[in-house]
């Protein structure tokens, strides 16, 4: 990842009150802006995004609707606009520095047509109080929620960091019930966890009448156990296990595989 200082919009940095950075992946195909000292997105952000474009194709629908339930940065939004660039996305976030970087975003990669991003708590999405979120209206809905419940580890003293890495306003619960509001007839839901916590989201899954489609575990190391699974629900769904990622076949050196993600940009 290419980082410099953020040239665009000049009053950034101020607005938020941060140093913030212009950061490109995917060969410069891919431009976001994160706070040097708040959230930063992380490797597993590009392989949710990515599964989601892989799902997409497969699902062959010609304009998809698809929501993010959580931006961050906005990487997963972007991403998943220029790979698939018949889709409109709709994302949602709570916190309003990190609303404004991703607003930044979508402008720097000229997606503001088919890009928006909603300042919101994702909670409230199943009372319908938003417009832009009608009921049973999106073909997929991507997310990469808080992994840990606020009583385990420490959580971060820093706030942006807090919200994102812990359940600090949404429990997965919550996250699963607002996609499922969401989902189409036949929608689908995406999601990146740790592989630790699998039986906690399969609980959170089937208490809103979804279920594992297909399945793909992230590792670090061949020879080292999952670090983090990408799962793709249904209702109704019925689980197949797709070829897992190996992310390096020795320190910093990626495999090819997660050469062409990483690297490549979205395809």
């Amino acid at each position: 990842m290419d980082q410099q200082p953020s040239p665009f919009p000049a009053q950034l940095s101020d607005e938020i009150g941060s140093p913030v950075t212009r950061d490109s992946i995917g060969r410069g195909r891919v431009v976001v802006f994160q706070s040097q000292r708040g959230y930063r997105f992380t490797v597993d952000s590009v392989l949710l995004a990515n599964f989601a474009i892989e799902r997409l194709r497969e699902m062959a629908i010609e304009q998809p609707n698809i929501a993010e339930l959580g931006v961050g940065s906005g990487v997963v939004a972007i991403w998943m606009a220029i790979g698939a660039q018949s889709a409109s996305v709709t994302g949602i976030e709570i916190q309003p520095t990190l609303v404004r970087l991703a607003r930044a975003g979508v402008k720097a990669n000229g997606l503001a047509a088919r890009v928006k991003i909603v300042s919101g708590d994702l909670r409230a999405i199943p009372s319908s109080r938003f417009s832009v979120f009608p009921a049973a209206s999106f073909d997929l809905v991507v997310t990469n929620p808080p992994y840990h419940r606020v009583a385990a580890g420490r959580v971060s003293p820093n706030t942006e960091r807090a919200i994102a890495r812990h359940e600090v306003h949404a429990t997965i619960d919550d996250t699963i019930a607002a996609a499922r509001h969401l989902l189409a007839p036949n929608g689908r839901l995406v999601i990146v966890y740790p592989s630790a916590g699998r039986s906690r989201l399969n609980a959170a899954l089937d208490r809103h009448g979804l279920s594992a489609s297909a399945t793909r575990e992230i590792r670090a190391r061949a020879e080292l156990p999952p670090r983090f699974i990408l799962v793709e629900a249904s209702a109704g769904g019925v689980e197949r296990a797709l070829p897992p990622v190996t992310l390096f076949e020795s320190p910093g050196v990626y495999t090819r595989t997660a050469d062409s993600i990483l690297t490549q940009g979205p395809a």
